[in-house]
């Protein structure tokens, strides 16, 4: 019969389709009897077992539908019974090989059977296993469900034993749901019965049960207890199975008590039993326990060595969810290794393996793996991203211990990521479901972050109060390596709270226990420990002994990421002794083990350490080495940053490993590497941009995640341009102070209105939402820094053309001259703290101040008091002068004093150094003495051109008005263009030629309708370009929505208007339009990007106006427009007057269609603009000014007059009239505007000989990008 059936199932696998295959059945039905089924179910398995799956699969279909037809009404019950039998021992089979979908259908067809033919038994049976297929899945509520009915099926026809045993499989459920009490209650009913029925095997294996439960209780006692009365009864029984079962808890429960060696002794037993029994399977899982054993011991090698047996014997018996375990035991291994690459590839390989036997738990478990090896390699928000998936695969399954631990990685990866808020928030939730579950080894775990979080917070009390708790619980529960831990961190927390001598005793106990349970790993951590805290005593000779048992420890047990560590420890010890060449030695020693991309945190800082060292005894070739390493593995980290933040904050780091590399280029005379590592550090938030821009989205497609959170954004972005119209208009009299003069709208309203900031943080929020989901991010994308040959590139079409790039470092501030080949270095004798200091405080503080209304002013009595008593000026209350001192009132009511000859002193010095507009040309002067511009220019000979890189806060200092020795200006000697980076001006040269052949031109003129001079200009412009009405907006229709239109149509462009810089915040840097703002967020955001914007003349306020970042990031609407697709900006460093500004303007684009390019067109306009006298303005411009200003007055007259009727037919105390009193105020303060620019100021301007020579007026302005 047997070769029969197989004939036949040949056959059947021969047939090309279901109707061929029903064919060859009706001709066979002689053969279709159960038994088939049982010989089909054994070809399938071999099927799968040779890679055959294609036919296991028609075999596995073959018998659910022949199950179905031998086991349907038609059929005899004595052949339904005998199917259901066979479909039954099928479908147990199929569970246990982890085919869980097929498995639950054959289970369901056996119930389904049994239940027509009213065999209970087989029901209660069927009922338990499908809910232990159903526990496989996951899906433990589901099989709780079929173990209840089979408890009552099991009551109804008092079967003792089958009773004994659903409450067994009940109590597992209850147990894999962390509900280990009711567990431990079905438990002990089950065991109850088997002893009453003289049950033995039952009897051991509700011990077992109730074993395993204590010992997820942490009760190790307990479950040991439980676990060896078990082990008696099944060697008494002679059970194989059960003794093997029992050996393998025991080996477990030894292990959790840190009795690692005692486990190893079980888990050798129920190895030798394995092999004995050839069971392969268990033999593999023995190994994998060894393999747990010798790891919790520091034994990696030994313990590499059992994973890597178990995973050739899963490999040979194709058990696929035990070649997964191996596969992630074996990555746990390599990231205590330091080897995080290694460890990855094993957990990515795990994880495909759970996923492809749709084993959830294991899925979820290596995907944690996969967080921690990626929060070891420092790459944090991918950490979160897979602790995130984690979570919800945890949470899914109700796993509540598995979510616990989840919650708490998640808060681990927050805290590195310095976002302790968030960390604590996680892990109260992870101690919330410890408590819940009563699980007391999380709870502890939970304690210990909770501690490590509030102390980042600088709650240090509630710190230790948790770290403490940490430790009782693990006392308790007699967790001796968990307590070593404990003993550990607070040593740690006291460490860090200066308290020294109580942290070396937290640090002996520690180092008691470890050395007590054979913790060699700990036992290394203890004495590192101790050694930095006698290093904190200065007692480095005994700092020494300690670090070096621990190193003898670390080289044992092969923990290559300690040993690295250590011997940098030691390195600091013996340089605090003088003994340089000692401690570059170890430093050396350990930057041979550190591997950039597999331990890049361990190398950035331990190559920094080194540079330093060596950089200290000056050692410039050795210092590069280092240094150059210590780069190589930023690099790796910023790449692996998944925001903007995170790639800025890992840069900033390492902001002295640049400068210091930079310096011992310098020192070396390698100027072009110099010059090269200057270009690579700076500006590369704007950097990736432009490359996500230009290179990843070229074509302008983005997916459909992100165009619907742009919508998001952009209802945000309408929200707040509500929000500010509301709020300019209840605050107009302080947002347009000296707006007639100037083309800057104030901040002062805007900042007091809690809604838009609330607003404004949520549109950030979704911006950096819209930025992770940039390719360049979440793939993690490198921009390749150019090499000197690209930098030469820049330069190489014109031999009159030099490249200038500032650098600041400690020493001192260097221009780096690249002209042709060569790069010649220029030093201003000026370090970081000389140069950028001042800068900060006389260009930019002082410009700060001076361009704020008066009533949102520091008193200047106030900002003399905080830098004298050197804290912040905002909790300085008020300053009483009383006699010979002066008193400082804080806003919390505390009070201090100062003396009052400095007072004074510094007081007079504020005076005059905030007058920010009268003390420019003094202050340009002394900029220039600080660079030594005249012999930098010295180096310049034959140069026309400069292409200026400054450096921090020299991006806002207008180089064309630096004066130089021989009276002129260096912008009257050279073409200056001036850029953000070298990297950000070779994206402008990369990008295509304008597609069209006869470029168009457009203007948008004063949106705001309130600047009197802005309509010459535009009108001005408009002639010279002959610009159509449709490419011109004015006033009203000037929109957010028609501007970006415009943007896509035109290929220059004016933009004449308000706009306003952000130092609190330079992405919400705004240009003003009729019904909104264009934000810099929206500039660098996925929706603007205009690929043939030739030119873009920003004609408005601080539009190159930003906040200085170390990172010397320069975020404006300049650079703003260049990342958009712009070629060349022409944009303004600071609040450019409205009248000025209009005839600049004028005489650029007079230049421009005159042919010339735009940096001999802006030098041109400067020029023009300083030497016009006040005859030639009353002679060629005046008449025109005049009459358009007329014009505007009578408009403008029209307008208050109906402002005021609206105003007088409403009652005063009616709800609208305020809005009608302010509407009508503003009006008029519009037309006194424009009557005293008529009046006063062209008259004035008449009489001055030279009008607009002070540099506020002529120099403002800058050429970015091409020419």
């Amino acid at each position: 019969m047997e070769e029969e059936f197989i004939g036949l199932i040949k056959q059947l696998l021969f047939r090309n389709n279901w109707e061929e295959v029903n064919q060859v059945l009706n001709k066979n039905q002689q053969l279709i009897v159960p038994r088939l089924l049982k010989v089909m179910a054994e070809v399938a398995q071999y099927f799968a077992d040779n890679n055959n799956l294609n036919a296991a699969n028609v075999l596995l279909n073959l018998i659910l539908q022949l199950g179905e037809f031998l086991g349907s009404s038609q059929m005899p019950p004595t052949r339904r019974k005998e199917t259901a039998d066979i479909l039954l021992q099928i479908g147990i089979r199929w569970y246990e090989i982890n085919l869980f979908p097929p498995a639950l259908q054959c289970l369901q067809q056996t119930l389904s059977i049994y239940c027509e033919i009213k065999d209970r038994q087989g029901e209660a049976k069927s009922l338990n296993h499908l809910g232990i297929a159903y526990g496989s899945l996951g899906q433990y509520e589901r099989g709780i469900e079929c173990f209840q009915q089979s408890l009552k099926i099991a009551r109804e026809i008092r079967d003792r034993q089958k009773e004994a045993i659903s409450l067994g499989n009940l109590g597992i459920a209850y147990y894999s749901l962390g509900q280990y009490e009711r567990g431990i209650e079905c438990f002990q009913q089950s065991l109850e019965i088997a002893r009453e029925i003289k049950d033995r095997k039952g009897e051991a294996y509700s011990l077992g049960s109730l074993g395993i439960a204590y010992h997820s209780l942490k009760q190790y006692e307990r479950g040991i207890e439980l676990q060896q009365q078990s082990l008696k009864i099944a060697r008494e029984i002679k059970d194989r199975q059960k003794e093997f079962t029992s050996l393998n808890y025991l080996g477990i429960a030894y292990g959790y008590l840190g009795q690692d060696e005692r486990a190893i002794e079980f888990f050798q037993q129920h190895l030798k039993i394995a092999r004995e029994i050839k069971d392969r399977q268990k033999e593999a899982n023995s190994l994998c326990n060894l393999g747990n054993a010798y790891y919790s011991l520091g034994q990696y090698e030994q313990a590499i060595e059992f994973h890597k047996q178990s995973l050739e014997v899963a490999r040979e018996i194709k058990d696929r969810q035990e070649e997964a375990s191996s596969l992630h035991n074996l990555g746990t291994i390599y990231r205590s290794l330091g080897q995080y690459e290694q460890a990855i590839e094993f957990q990515k390989q795990s994880l495909e393996i759970t996923r492809e036997i749709k084993d959830r738990l294991g899925e979820a478990s290596s995907l944690n793996k996969l967080g921690i090896a990626y929060h070891s390699l420092g790459q944090y928000e991918q950490a979160i991203e897979f602790h995130k998936q984690s979570l919800a695969i945890k949470q899914k399954i109700k796993d509540c211990q598995g979510e616990a631990n989840s919650l708490n990685n998640l808060g681990l990866a927050y805290h590195s990521l310095g976002q302790y808020e968030q960390a604590l928030d996680l892990h109260k939730q992870s101690l919330e479901i410890a408590r819940k579950i009563k699980d007391r080894q999380i709870r502890a775990i939970s304690l210990h972050n909770l501690g490590n979080a509030c102390y980042s917070l600088g709650q240090y009390e509630l710190a230790i109060k948790y770290l403490q708790e940490s430790l009782a619980i693990k006392q308790k529960i007699k967790d001796r390596q968990g307590e070593a831990y404990s003993l550990g961190n607070l040593g740690n927390a006291r460490y860090s709270l200066g308290q020294y001598e109580q942290a070396i005793k937290l640090y002996e106990k520690s180092l008691e226990i470890a050395r007590e349970i054979k913790d060699r790993k700990g036992e290394a951590n203890s004495l590192g420990s101790l050694g930095n805290a006698c290093y904190s005593l200065e007692q480095y000779e005994r700092a020494i002994k300690f670090h070096e048992q621990s190193l003898e420890i670390l080289r044992e047990i092969k923990d290559r990421q300690g040993e690295a560590n250590c011997l940098g420890n030691l390195g600091g010890a013996y340089r605090s002794l003088g003994q340089y060449e000692r401690a570059i030695a170890y430093c050396q020693e350990s930057i041979k083990i550190v591997n950039p991309k597999t331990m890049p945190v361990e190398c950035a800082m331990m190559a920094e350490n080194l540079g330093y060292l060596e950089f200290t005894q000056g050692n410039w070739a050795n210092a590069i080495a280092a240094y150059t390493k210590a780069i190589e593995a930023t690099e790796i980290l910023r790449t692996g940053g998944r925001t903007d933040d995170r790639r800025q904050e890992i840069l900033e780091k390492a902001i002295n490993v640049y400068a210091n590399t930079i310096q011992c280029f310098v020192n070396t005379g390698q100027y072009a590497e110099a010059l090269t590592y200057a270009e690579q550090y700076r500006n590369r938030q704007l950097v990736d941009l432009m490359y996500s821009k230009d290179v990843v989205y070229s074509k302008g497609e983005a997916s459909p995640e992100v165009a619907k959170l742009w919508q998001q954004y952009e209802q945000i972005e309408r929200q707040l341009d509500n929000l500010r119209f509301n709020n300019e208009a209840r605050n107009y009299n302080q947002e347009m102070v000296d707006a007639a003069n100037s083309r800057q709208i104030k901040p002062s309203g805007e900042k007091k209105n809690d809604s838009i900031t609330a607003l404004e943080a949520k549109k950030q929020e979704k911006y950096r939402q819209i930025r992770k989901l940039d390719r360049v991010l979440a793939e993690g994308l490198a921009v390749t820094p150019l090499k000197f040959t690209q930098l030469q590139n820049l330069v190489r079409d014109s031999a009159t053309t030099a490249i200038v790039s500032f650098f600041s470092t400690k020493e001192d501030t260097y221009a780096f001259v690249l002209i042709g080949d060569r790069v010649d270095l220029h030093r201003c004798g000026q370090g970081f703290d000389e140069l950028q200091g001042w800068l900060e405080e006389k260009w930019f503080q002082s410009y700060t101040w001076y361009s704020l209304p008066e009533s949102d002013r520091q008193p200047l009595s106030n900002i003399a008091a905080a830098k004298l008593l050197k804290c912040n000026v905002s909790i300085v209350e008020d300053v009483e002068p009383e006699i010979d001192e002066v008193v400082v009132l804080f806003k919390d009511g505390t009070s201090k004093s100062v003396d009052e000859s400095e007072f004074d002193q510094l007081y007079n010095q504020l005076m005059s150094t905030y007058k920010w507009d009268k003390q420019m040309p003094s202050n340009l002067k002394e900029i220039s003495q600080r660079l030594q511009l005249d012999k930098l220019v010295e180096k310049l000979t034959g140069i026309q051109e400069l292409i200026i890189i400054p450096h921090l806060y020299l991006h806002q200092i207008p180089f064309a008005a630096l004066p130089l020795a021989d009276n002129q200006y260096l912008g009257d000697k050279f073409l200056i263009r001036t850029q953000s980076s070298c990297q950000t001006l070779d994206f402008c040269t990369q990008r295509p030629p304008i597609s069209t052949q006869t470029p168009a031109y457009g203007i948008v003129e004063d949106t705001q309708e309130d600047l009197p001079c802005s309509s010459f200009e535009a009108q001005k412009v408009a002639q010279i370009y002959n610009v159509a009405t449709d490419k011109y907006l004015q006033g009203t229709t000037a929109t957010v929505s028609t501007y970006k239109q415009l943007l896509k149509q035109v290929q220059g462009l004016l933009s004449s208007h308000h706009a306003k810089s952000r130092f609190d915040n330079s992405l919400e840097s705004a240009l003003i339009l009729a019904d909104g703002r264009i934000t810099l967020s929206d500039l660098l955001s996925p929706a603007f990007r205009f690929p043939d914007l030739d030119e873009v003349f920003l004609s408005c306020c601080e539009t190159n106006l930003g906040t200085t970042e170390i990172t010397d990031d320069t975020m404006t609407l300049n650079t703003g427009f260049l990342c958009a697709g712009a070629r060349g900006v022409i944009s303004s460093l600071w609040a450019v007057d409205d009248l000025a500004t209009s005839l600049f303007s004028l005489f650029y684009h007079q230049k421009r269609k005159a042919g010339l390019n735009r940096p001999q067109a802006l030098q041109k306009a400067q020029q023009d603009l300083r030497h016009l006298t006040g005859k030639e303005f009353e002679r060629e411009y005046y008449q025109d000014l005049e009459q358009l200003l007329n014009e505007k007055l009578q408009l403008a007259s029209q307008k208050t007059a109906a402002a005021k009727q609206k105003r007088d037919g409403c009652a005063e105390n009616a709800p609208e009239y305020q809005q009608l009193q302010a509407e009508y105020e503003k009006r008029v303060r519009l037309e006194e505007r424009i009557s005293g620019t008529r009046d006063i100021r062209l008259k004035a301007v008449c009489e001055q000989e030279h009008p607009f020579e002070h540099p506020e007026y002529w120099s403002g302005f800058i050429c970015a990008g091409l020419r």
